[in-house]
C-alpha cells in the first residue's frame, strides 16, 4: 500500500536546512556588518569630537598665553615708568641739593671773605703738594 503523501525526500530538507543556515549566516553577516559600520561611525565621531575639543583647549591655552604676556608687557611698562620717574625725582633733588650747597658756600665766602681765601689757598697747597709727589 502505498499512500500518496507528498513526501519529502532526505536531499531535499538537507536542501532546506543547508538555505536556512545560509540565510541566517548571511543574516548574521549583515548584522555584524552593521555592527562594524556603526562602531567606525562612534568611532569617527569620538575623533572628530576630540580633535574640536583639542583644537578649543590650544586655542584657550594661546588667548591665556597671549593675555598673560600682554599683562607681563604692561607691568613692565609701568616698572619701567616708575623707575623713570624716580631717576628723574633723585635727578631733580640732587640738583636742588647741590643748588642748595652752592648757596651756603655763597653765603659763608660774603660772610667772611678771607677765611674762604685761607681755605681756598690751603686746598690748593695740598693739592699741589699731591701733584708734585706723582
Amino acid at each position: 500500500m502505498s499512500t500518496s503523501h507528498p513526501t519529502r525526500s532526505s536531499a531535499d530538507q538537507m536542501r532546506d536546512k543547508a538555505q536556512d543556515v545560509k540565510q541566517d549566516v548571511q543574516s548574521m553577516g549583515q548584522t555584524a556588518s552593521d555592527a562594524a559600520r556603526r562602531g567606525a561611525d562612534q568611532l569617527r565621531d569620538k575623533v572628530n569630537d576630540l580633535r574640536q575639543d583639542t583644537q578649543a583647549l590650544g586655542a584657550a591655552a594661546k588667548d591665556a598665553v597671549q593675555e598673560q604676556v600682554g599683562n607681563l608687557r604692561d607691568a613692565a611698562g609701568q616698572y619701567y615708568e616708575q623707575g623713570r620717574q624716580r631717576a628723574r625725582d633723585m635727578v631733580d633733588q640732587g640738583t636742588q641739593r647741590a643748588r642748595d650747597l652752592e648757596e651756603t658756600f655763597e653765603d659763608r665766602i660774603r660772610e667772611r671773605p678771607l677765611q674762604a681765601v685761607a681755605i681756598a689757598a690751603g686746598v690748593g697747597f695740598i693739592l699741589g703738594l699731591i701733584w708734585n709727589r706723582r
